[in-house]
C-alpha cells in the first residue's frame, strides 16, 4: 500500500483530463512520472535535460500520511500541485498564470463546491481514491500552504497545497 502514490495519480488522472487542462500542459504525479505521456521525450523542444523533464507541467506530490489529532483514525496528506514553466518561454508569465487558474478552480470546487450546491468534484475525488485504494474513505479537502510565485533554475513556479482528510477501513 503506498497511499501518496495512489493520491497523486487520483489527482494527476481527474486533472489530465480535464477538458480546461492548458495547452501543452502534462500532469505528472511524482512517484509515478513514466505514467506520463510525454514525460521523457529528449527530443522534444520542450524538453529541459538539466531537469530530466518536460514543461510546462503541473507536478503533483504528497506527503505520507499523518494524523491532526490523538486519535489515529482520521488521517491526513497535504498534497502540492505545482505549476512550473520555463522561464524563456513564458517571459509575460501568461502560461503558468492559466495554469495556476485551473488548478485553483479545481482546488476551489473541491474544498468548496459541495458546500455551495456546485458540482460533483469532491464526491468525483472520492470515487477516483477508491478505484486506487478502495479502503480509503474522503473525508474532506481544506487548503494547505501555498506556494508563492518563484524562479528557481530558470523555471517559474507557483502552486497550491490542499490536505486531504480520509480514514481507511479493513
Amino acid at each position: 500500500m503506498n497511499i501518496p502514490r495512489d493520491i497523486e495519480r487520483t489527482i494527476r488522472d481527474i486533472l489530465a483530463n480535464s477538458d480546461n487542462l492548458p495547452l501543452g500542459a502534462r500532469v505528472v504525479a511524482w512517484q509515478t512520472p513514466a505514467e506520463t505521456e510525454g514525460w521523457d521525450k529528449p527530443d522534444s523542444p520542450a524538453w529541459s535535460p538539466e531537469l530530466d523533464r518536460m514543461f510546462p507541467s503541473i507536478d503533483v506530490r504528497c506527503t505520507p500520511p499523518g494524523t491532526e489529532n490523538d486519535d489515529q483514525t482520521a488521517l491526513v496528506c497535504d498534497v502540492a500541485i505545482l505549476a512550473a514553466t520555463k522561464a524563456a518561454d513564458d517571459r509575460n508569465r501568461a502560461v503558468i498564470s492559466a495554469m495556476y487558474a485551473f488548478i485553483q478552480e479545481w482546488v476551489d470546487s473541491v474544498a468548496f463546491g459541495r458546500y455551495a450546491g456546485r458540482g460533483t468534484a469532491f464526491e468525483d475525488l472520492g470515487e477516483a481514491l477508491a478505484r486506487y485504494e478502495p479502503r480509503l474513505i474522503l473525508g474532506g479537502v481544506t487548503l494547505g500552504t501555498p506556494t508563492p510565485p518563484a524562479e528557481s533554475a530558470s523555471l517559474y513556479l507557483l502552486g497550491v497545497e490542499i490536505r486531504i482528510h480520509f480514514s481507511l477501513f479493513p
